[in-house]
């Protein structure tokens, strides 16, 4: 019996011994860093254990040999190469310079349109330094831009008080301290105009800061946020939707427009329709299909537009009038049929021009009469109104007459400017007040209105051949002030012999003309000007800051820079401008404005200077001054958007780069594959809130200023964030029941046992 009970219990002992070891092999799995924790414990209980016996630790290897006699204390570290080596005694602080111990130092922060002087001179940086003798004042002044006005001035812990709209105190500074100076400005509101015109459109109603605009609201200011709402005679259709705001085309994707007022603004909203200007040259008359006749009845030129619908299909005929006969249809833009019966077919897609000319039937007068073109220039400082069109200063236009005909001219100067000199033909002519009229054209020609500021006149001179030294190297000419250069320049200019990037340079403040050798000027003129300036206010100012305002929420900073030539520049011209130290070690982008369509054009390649070329789009605007230029500080015409997966649990649309323009809205489709859902979306590496879980999600890029990031991670169906699995633990729940049903079997044979020798 002995024996059985020894066995028993010996039965019962490996199997507690198999449960502790799978336990301790368990609990391995669940937790790696277990055993290493646990041998971590040991070792620093045992190296307790070691210090307080105080046998090793101070007599030993510890304390006498390599920490306090050896390598760390007399050797590499602190008598080596750190302290007396290359450190401290080379050439490092030898060419550190002595700190000035009389420095102190102003943090300066400043919030919206404000600016700081110290001692009369404007700071723009963040950190002001400057050396105080114990005597030294600082003076410090507080000032508000433009159109804004001081909140508030912090002085350390002090609120200095706003004394008419700037701030201004005195201190003495100390040395070695540090102050804080920190200015908060806001824009001042004005009152401006909003103006809706509509067409193909039932109706439409404004509100401003959500009220609807009428009697209860009087006036808007800069700041408030508009929306238009139109009502449209049909569900709505993004393809027949075209809206601009002052000129510039917006996006829209409903039938409701919102925007923030910036200046005074003009809404233009076409629905379904497109502009088609008919233009008759002579006497005769269209009959068109939905409109019915257009006459003229002997003027000159007779023009109508109408608003037809988009893509429908119109025809007219042109009849000419008694004893006169049809020239020609001319420049149609869009795709025509002629038939036998003089039927003329058409479906306009945008914007179109139909002209036809007429004339004295038998060959009684010039056929057909000539026309000529009138280049009409404003400089900046001013408009000039001729032919019902209005030029601002820094622009140009053309317009076409007919022989004989007549055009009056308006001219009127800015605040500030005054009417410097009108040229007609390159010569100058005296006004009637701030008005002239071309009589009887028998040419071509340009017209120039130049303006000058009221301030203090610099003295212009007419430069002339004999003023400039030709047989040097480099010919350079200064224009600065507005100086007219001559005719007989310009003749110079084209004799010389051809040669390669051989220029003659025009500077003046704003930047430089570069005239190749040999070129020869077309047209009729006595004089030119080539000056180059920096457009900072005007009519054609405010219209370029609305534009940039409206291309981009982020801040854009750029220059503008105008130019009146008179005359029609050489291929091969070039210019450069002056940025200044603003764009110092910065790229510029080039940016084309075209005034009349309030647009931007970028031209490629170009850091801070364009070349007008054969059939250039730039050309355009340099020869005939309809725009100006604007360098742009690190704003390129498109951004780039980056679209990936972290995982292989689903996909993104677009994936990869994706370039957007600016301005616009991009998106991208994010799709889980089957037995997987969404587990985050970073954007720019911040995550979206409320996207887990979601098999589809679809993120827009709104009004893209910046390049972006996305990023898509995605999660198999039943997971769990940490790193164990529903299978693991089953797997582990399961081992542990297995243990624990062993170790209850073996202790119920023991007690069995032990019962059964207690009994017999």
């Amino acid at each position: 019996m002995k024996n059985k009970t020894r066995f028993a219990a010996l039965l019962l002992a490996v199997l507690m011994t198999i449960t502790v070891f799978a336990s301790a092999v368990l609990a391995e799995e669940e937790n790696p860093s277990a055993e290493s924790s646990s041998a971590e414990e040991t070792s620093t209980e045992s190296s307790a254990a070691e210090e307080t016996s105080g046998s090793d630790e101070t007599s030993s290897d510890e304390t006498s040999s390599d920490e306090t006699s050896g390598d760390e204390t007399s050797g590499d570290e602190t008598s080596g190469d750190e302290t007396s080596g290359d450190e401290t005694s080379g050439d490092e602080s030898s060419s550190e310079p002595e700190p000035d111990p009389n420095a102190y130092t102003v943090n300066v922060s400043v919030n919206g349109g404000a600016e700081v002087y110290f001692n009369g001179e404007k700071f723009e940086g963040s950190v002001y330094t400057a050396s105080a003798d114990g005597n030294s004042v600082l003076s410090i002044k507080v000032a508000p831009k433009t159109d804004s006005e001081l909140v508030s001035v912090y002085w350390g812990n002090t609120k200095e008080p706003v004394i008419n709209g700037e701030s201004s105190f005195n201190i003495v500074p100390e040395a070695g301290k540090s102050y804080d100076l920190t200015v908060t400005a806001k824009a001042v509101p004005k009152k401006v105009s909003v103006s809706v015109e509509t067409k193909g459109v039932l109706e439409h109603k404004l509100y401003v800061n959500g009220a609807e605009f009428g009697t209860a609201v009087s006036d808007i200011f800069t700041g408030d946020k508009v929306s238009v709402y139109f009502e449209i005679p049909e569900d709505f259709d993004v393809a027949k939707a075209s809206l601009t705001l002052n000129g510039v085309s917006q996006s829209i994707t409903s039938n409701t427009f919102e925007f923030t007022v910036t200046a005074d603004t003009k809404i233009v909203m076409l629905y379904g329709v497109v502009p088609v200007k008919f233009v008759l040259v002579g006497p005769g008359m269209f009959n068109v299909s939905d409109i019915g006749e257009i006459r003229n009845n002997g003027s000159a030129t007779v023009e109508r537009t109408f608003y037809l619908v988009k893509d429908g299909q119109y025809n007219f005929r042109a009849t000419p009038a008694l004893n006169y006969e049809l020239v020609g249809i001319v420049e149609i833009t869009e795709p025509n049929r002629v038939y036998e019966d003089g039927v003329y077919y058409f479906r306009p897609s945008g914007p179109t021009t139909i002209t036809a000319r007429f004339k004295l039937s038998g060959g009684t007068a010039p056929d057909p009469t000539p026309s000529y073109t009138i280049q009409v220039n404003a400089g900046t400082g001013g408009t000039v109104t001729a032919g019902g069109q209005t030029i601002i200063g820094g622009t140009g236009t053309k317009i076409v007459l007919l022989e004989g005909e007549s055009l009056n001219f308006t001219i009127t100067p800015d605040d500030g400017y005054v009417i410097d000199v009108f040229r007609v033909g390159g010569a100058a002519v005296t006004l009637d007040g701030n008005t002239y009229t071309l009589s009887n054209v028998t040419s071509s020609m340009t017209v120039s209105a130049l303006f000058k500021s009221e301030k203090p006149p610099v003295v212009t001179v007419g430069i002339t051949a004999d003023d400039i030294v030709w047989d040097v190297d480099r010919i350079i000419v200064d224009v600065s002030g507005g100086k007219s250069i001559m005719r007989d320049v310009f003749d110079k200019i084209a004799s010389l012999e051809p040669a390669e990037n051989k220029f003659i340079e025009f500077r003046s403040e704003g930047g430089t003309f570069y005239i190749p050798y040999g070129k020869a000027f077309s047209g009729s003129f006595e004089s030119a000007t080539l000056s180059i300036g920096e457009l900072t206010s005007g009519a054609l100012h405010e219209s370029i800051k609305n534009a940039v305002a409206s291309a981009s929420e982020a801040e854009i900073i750029y220059k503008a820079f105008t130019f009146n030539t008179g005359i029609e520049l050489p291929e091969g011209t070039m210019v450069s401008f002056e940025l200044g130290e603003e764009f110092a070690n910065s790229p510029a982008v080039m940016l084309l404005y075209d005034s009349a369509n309030a647009k931007f054009f970028t031209k490629e390649n170009a850091a801070n200077a364009i070349m007008v070329g054969a059939g250039g789009a730039s050309g355009k605007y340099f020869y005939d001054n309809e725009g100006v230029v604007i360098c742009s500080k690190d704003i390129p015409g498109e951004f780039v958007i980056e679209a990936s997966t972290v995982n292989n649990g689903g996909s993104i649309t677009p994936n990869g780069a994706t370039r957007v323009s600016l301005n616009s809205d991009c998106s991208f489709l994010i799709t889980a594959f089957e037995g997987f859902t969404i587990k985050q979306i970073l954007v720019d590496d911040q995550p979206l809130a409320d996207v887990e879980g979601f098999n589809k999600y679809v993120h827009i890029f709104e009004k893209v200023g910046a390049n972006h990031t996305i990023k898509v991670e995605f999660v198999a169906n039943g997971e769990t964030s940490d790193n164990s699995t529903d299978s693991d633990g089953n797997g582990t729940l399961i081992v542990v029941i297995i243990v624990i049903v062993v170790a209850i079997a073996g202790a119920a044979a023991l007690f069995i046992v032990k019962w059964r020798q207690e009994r017999f």
